[in-house]
């Protein structure tokens, strides 16, 4: 959730303006009466219907009147996202675990959402203790602006939370990561994150659809190459000459018509899907390509990698990172920052060489004071999570900063 190349706070989109205000209800009011006023002109002077709809200043008239129902949808369906309800996944445990240096100190959640987690890290934070809070997705921001508004022990920012590195200037005591998209991005239509393809939407699958390019924009100009190195980020399920198959099949596709639609863009992968069924018979391809898309689009690899690092920069000695997961990728990359970042036992240390110890155990060769070492086994929802929100299917890692114990190892030769 938070993710794109840009994180600069954009301006308040169209939607956004007060298009139920008196203004614009006058406005529309007045069009209505001038295209009333219009065509019975027209009629007096014995025009047609079809010639009533070939007169200029009736067409301009209904252009303005389109317009405005067009801005007013926007604003609706802005709305709608906004409001939409989002169930946080595994709400209790990684507030606790986040939590373990008491209620006075200062937290970051890192993915704001609909402020699930945050609103639960308010009701355990007493009044000397502060939550700063990151989201990309305007509408998320919006949800966090009125949040602030009514807790000054509450602050949003408008950034990816890779900067975190800037925008965070004290020690904290716990930050909170849950990654992927939330149920609003995935309900509303018109960012067209659904992976099933069942709501037709413009394909963008951009957290914030004001910065860089939609998905459709991005497809329209990729190569078999480009193709063929994003699917292979995400997908490891499928072998190489798969993906590079896939990939063609998807350049051949684009003869037919640029992508611009969620059904027409899953409808073209569930054609593809069906050809390779005998080889791929559980191959998921619709749900694995959009995925593998929006995690390139968003930059989320680099991001969570950066976040981290700023993370652990920022926490305070014995401060906890948790980290809510949802695919194999982000595991995978929450565990390579934890090898990277260990100390060896001390009787590992007695037994290996200096050279085989840094090879094992690369923060030996670094100079960063602090170690991370893992608090608790992976978590996961319990059943009677994933029965009333089937969106819960994830996995939290809890992480903590530790002072460093061993000394600096520059790599030399086998003793």
């Amino acid at each position: 959730m938070g993710t794109s190349s840009s994180a600069a706070p954009a301006a308040a989109p169209a939607a956004d303006a007060d298009l139920h205000g008196a203004a614009q209800l006058a406005e529309l009011s007045q069009i209505r009466e001038e295209i009333d006023s219009r065509k019975a002109v027209l009629a007096a002077t014995g025009s047609s219907v079809t010639a009533q709809k070939k007169d200029a200043t009736l067409r301009e008239l209904f252009r303005r009147q389109d317009r405005l129902y067009a801005l007013k949808r926007q604003a609706w369906i802005y709305e709608r996202g906004v409001q939409r309800a989002h169930i946080p996944v595994l709400l209790h445990e990684a507030v606790e675990h986040l939590m373990a240096l008491g209620p006075d100190g200062v937290y970051v959640d890192c993915t704001f959402g609909r402020g699930g987690h945050s609103r639960r890290i308010l009701e355990l934070l007493s009044e000397r203790g502060f939550l700063q809070a990151f989201d990309i997705d305007p509408m998320a921001v919006r949800v966090g602006e009125e949040l602030q508004r009514s807790d000054h022990r509450f602050q949003i920012v408008h950034a990816q939370f890779s900067e975190l590195a800037t925008a965070v200037t004290r020690p904290v005591a716990g930050v909170l990561f849950d990654l992927g998209v939330s149920s609003p991005q995935l309900d509303e239509p018109s960012r067209g994150f659904s992976v099933k393809g069942r709501k037709e939407g413009p394909l963008d699958l951009r957290m914030n659809p004001q910065v860089g390019l939609a998905a459709s924009e991005w497809l329209a100009a990729a190569s078999v190459s480009d193709l063929e190195w994003v699917l292979r980020q995400t997908c490891h399920t499928i072998d190489k000459p798969l993906l590079e198959r896939i990939a063609i099949e998807m350049v051949e596709w684009r003869g037919h018509g640029k992508f611009t639609s969620t059904l027409q863009f899953t409808a073209m992968l569930k054609e593809v899907e069906r050809e390779l069924r005998r080889e791929q018979p559980n191959l998921k391809l619709p749900s694995l390509v959009k995925t593998s898309l929006r995690i390139f689009l968003n930059q989320e690899m680099p991001q969570l990698t950066l976040g981290l690092e700023a993370a652990f920069e920022h926490l305070a000695t014995h401060g906890r990172c948790c980290i809510i997961c949802f695919n194999r990728w982000e595991t995978t990359a929450v565990r390579g920052f934890l090898r990277c970042h260990e100390e060896p036992h001390l009787d590992v240390m007695r037994t290996l060489s200096r050279d085989r110890l840094v090879e094992l155990y690369p923060l030996l060769a670094t100079t960063k004071p602090y170690a991370v070492r893992r608090v608790t086994r992976p978590v996961r929802p319990t059943q009677e999570e994933l029965t009333r929100n089937m969106r819960a299917n994830s996995t939290l890692h809890v992480l903590e900063k530790m002072p460093r114990f061993t000394p600096l190892y520059a790599p030399s030769s086998a003793r």
